[in-house]
């Protein structure tokens, strides 16, 4: 199953796909005024990063780890973040290779395989910063397959999923969106979100 997933990354880093799935933009954080919001460049590869905001408010409050949309970059949540702290949730935010203060460029596989060094990062940053509560993965749009790539890998150690505007097939979506595929990988064309739901 990891090895047809793989596959499958690699066929969905087509150009035909790439350019209608990421829409990265560019954007320097500007420092935050709100207590408890701290920025960070999370190591995925060999000179990449990956930025990220956590408006981490609530000492022992649920952690949100939080994958935006296609079109979306982290400072877009900064409006939302001292709402889930009033509500006791702390809102962590991370990017995609090329968005935001990103590094990198945005592709399906790097993205898949990012969301575990995230992942990572997340924990132990929480173990270090005494933040004990619940581990939430959650996503929206294109965040949903890397919310459900942690799920199902992590799922023991992940306390809650939430999906926004999530999909279920790939092939579909892109046929939606405007793709162009290559025409002997239509078959392998699939993230494997309905098998991790």
């Amino acid at each position: 199953m990891a090895e047809k997933q793989a596959n499958a990354y690699a066929q969905l880093d087509h150009p035909g796909i790439l350019e209608v799935i990421f829409h990265p933009r560019k954007a320097i954080h500007p420092p935050s005024a709100n207590p408890g919001v701290s920025d960070h460049d999370i190591p995925v590869a060999d000179d990449c990063h990956i930025g990220a905001r956590f408006h981490a408010g609530v000492g022992d409050g649920v952690n949100v780890l939080f994958f935006h949309g296609n079109g979306e970059i982290v400072p877009d949540y900064d409006d939302l973040g001292p709402v889930y702290n009033q509500m006791g949730i702390n809102l962590l935010a991370v990017d995609y290779r090329g968005y935001g203060q990103s590094t990198g460029l945005p592709t399906v596989s790097a993205m898949m395989e990012d969301c575990h060094s995230i992942y990572h990062y997340v924990r132990e940053w929480l173990a270090n910063n005494g933040r004990p509560g619940p581990l939430v993965a959650m996503g929206r749009s294109l965040g949903s397959a890397s919310a459900l790539e942690l799920a199902s890998s992590y799922g023991e150690d992940i306390d809650g999923l939430v999906i926004e505007s999530g999909f279920a097939y790939t092939l579909p979506l892109l046929r939606l969106l405007g793709a162009r595929p290559p025409a002997d990988a239509a078959g392998e064309l699939d993230l494997g979100n309905l098998d991790k739901i």
